[in-house]
C-alpha cells in the first residue's frame, strides 16, 4: 500500500492511496458429481457336476460398468487460469458408493470453471476368488460367492461428468435486508 499526501492551495490535504496485490499462485476448485468406475470384479459360483459334485466357475466381465458413484473432486489451477474458457488440471476425488468409498486421481478438462469431465485410476473395492480355491476345482459340497471369494482394493479406470457450484449448495441464503426507501 502506498500512500502519498500533499498539501493544496488554501491548506487542503489531498490523497491517493494505491494498493499493488498479485494472485495466488494456485486455486483449488471443487467440483461436485457422479464417477463411472469400471468393474474388476471376478466372482465366482458353483455348478453341480453328474459325480455328484460342485465345480467352481469364475465370473468374468469383459466389460462392465459399476453404479454411478457420488464424488467430490478437487482440482489444482494455476495463477490467472480460472479466467480462461478451458482449463486442464491435475485432479483427485473422493467417492462414496453403495459398497465402498474410492479414491479417484487423474486429470480434468473444465469449461469456464463450471463443468468437468474427469479421467483417471480409481482405487475401489473389487471382489476376487480365495487363494485357496482354482477355477476348475471340484468341491464336494456348494458353496455361495460368499464363501469363495474377498474383496480387496484394487486399480481401475473411471471417467466423471462433474459440476462447480459457486455457493455452497447446502448453505441457506441469509435473508436480504428489507429496502429502505427515502
Amino acid at each position: 500500500t502506498v500512500t502519498v499526501t500533499r498539501l493544496a492551495g488554501d491548506n487542503r490535504q489531498m490523497t491517493w492511496t494505491l494498493v499493488l496485490a498479485t494472485e495466488a499462485r494456485r486455486e483449488v476448485i471443487t467440483s461436485y458429481g457422479f464417477s463411472f468406475v469400471g468393474s474388476q470384479d471376478r466372482g465366482a459360483h458353483t455348478v453341480a457336476t453328474p459325480s455328484g459334485t460342485f465345480r467352481i466357475v469364475e465370473d468374468r466381465q469383459a466389460f462392465s460398468l459399476k453404479t454411478p458413484v457420488p464424488s467430490v473432486y478437487f482440482s489444482l489451477v494455476g495463477a490467472g487460469r480460472h479466467r480462461r474458457t478451458w482449463i486442464v488440471s491435475p485432479t483427485i476425488g473422493f467417492g462414496l458408493g453403495t459398497d465402498a468409498p474410492s479414491l479417484l486421481v487423474g486429470g480434468s478438462l473444465t469449461y469456464e470453471t463450471l463443468f468437468s469431465i474427469t479421467a483417471g485410476v480409481a482405487a475401489t473395492e473389487r471382489r476376487r476368488l480365495l487363494e485357496r480355491y482354482s477355477p476348475g476345482e471340484e468341491l464336494p459340497a456348494d458353496l455361495d460367492a460368499g464363501q469363495m471369494t474377498r474383496t480387496s482394493y484394487g486399480p481401475s479406470w473411471f471417467v466423471a461428468a462433474t459440476v462447480r457450484f459457486a455457493n455452497n449448495p447446502f448453505k441457506k441464503a441469509a435473508p436480504t435486508p428489507p429496502a429502505v426507501v427515502v
